[in-house]
Parts: structure tokens; C-alpha cells; sequence
């Protein structure tokens, strides 16, 4: 991990940046790296860094400690499972499915019969 702080000549620039070696973080999980670098590949280096910025404050050091909340954040984010849905949730969504088919099928009797009534019969 390195940090880097940007100068300016004009003005005071408190800008941090933080670049996480994501493929040598060993003591996260494997399977938490590879989410990290999929969710996150716009953000990751050639050489494997991510890298995360801050300018919130005026302060290095609070944009510093920004930056490896951020960072936290995205690890916490990769590391979360996804919650299986109730029995309830799934019954609902069956039901909902079942009522959004009825509903289709009844739309295309009534276009069925309204095209039917415009035929005209040549015999």
C-alpha cells in the first residue's frame, strides 16, 4: 500500500491517493480478491493496484484515513453474501409470475378477438 499527496503551487492541494497491491493482499480470501478486482476493474492498475483518491477535507490526513475507509468499504462490499430469500419472498414471487402470465394471456384474447372481428367474410 503507498500513499501519495499532491502539492500545488497556487493553492493548498490536500488531494490523498491510496494504492492497495489487491493480488498480494494474502490474508484476504481468494474468492473476496476476485470480486474485489471484478466489481472494481475500472479502479485497478496494470500492475494490480487499486487505486482510491480523496479531497473531501482540507486535511491529508483525514483524506488519508477517507481513502482507506473507502478501501475497507470495497472489501466489505466483496465479502458480503448475498441473503437466500424466504419461503414467503419465493411464494410471493410465484404468485406475482403466475398473475403477470394470466394477465398476458388475457391481453392477447382481446387483441385475438378484436382482430378476429375485423376480418371480413368472402363467402
Amino acid at each position: 500500500m503507498s500513499f501519495l499527496f499532491f502539492p500545488s503551487y497556487c493553492t493548498v492541494s490536500t488531494k490523498a491517493e491510496v494504492r492497495f497491491h489487491v493480488y498480494t493482499a494474502d490474508w484476504i480470501p481468494e474468492a473476496v480478491r476476485l470480486k474485489v478486482i471484478e466489481q472494481n476493474k475500472n479502479r485497478i492498475t496494470k500492475a494490480g493496484e487499486l487505486v482510491v483518491t480523496s479531497e473531501v477535507s482540507r486535511s491529508q490526513q483525514r483524506n488519508l484515513s477517507d481513502c482507506l475507509q473507502k478501501i475497507s468499504a470495497i472489501i466489505a462490499e466483496a465479502s458480503r453474501t448475498p441473503s437466500e430469500p424466504s419461503a414467503e419472498d419465493l411464494a410471493l414471487r410465484a404468485a406475482r409470475i403466475e398473475k403477470r402470465n394470466k394477465e398476458r394471456l388475457k391481453e392477447k384474447k382481446i387483441l385475438s378477438a378484436v382482430k378476429k372481428s375485423r376480418r371480413v367474410d368472402f363467402d
